[in-house]
């Protein structure tokens, strides 16, 4: 593990996310298990290596536009409305990403 993902808070970020999986499916009426067209976003640090992450993150089967401001947005494509789907391609992202000095900066999708 890296120095930056020994110092993230993994337990933090993956409480988050189930908090708000279970607010989007209370208060949208989606059904659990839809599939949606999952986004990741990511921030750079005085570190970051576009050119690595992008290409990291390609091998792993994502697709990702990066922003003039540096930013990435990493697609993982249809993936069930689910806490541990999404969190599953939200951690392996994240590690990624964080390695090659981005920052994990939330998630979403397209209503289905």
């Amino acid at each position: 593990m890296t120095a930056a993902e020994d110092a993230w808070d993994w337990e933090h970020q993956q409480a988050v996310t189930r908090l708000t999986v279970q607010r989007i499916l209370s208060e949208s009426g989606l059904a659990e298990g839809v599939a949606v067209e999952l986004d990741l976003d990511f921030v750079p640090t005085d570190a970051a290596d576009r050119a690595a992450a992008v290409r990291k993150l390609g091998m792993f089967g994502y697709g990702v536009e990066a922003a003039e401001d540096g930013a990435l947005r990493v697609a993982a494509g249809s993936v069930p409305l689910e806490a541990d789907a999404i969190w599953q391609h939200e951690e392996r992202t994240s590690r990624i990403a964080l390695i090659h000095g981005y920052e994990p900066d939330g998630w979403g999708f397209a209503e289905p």
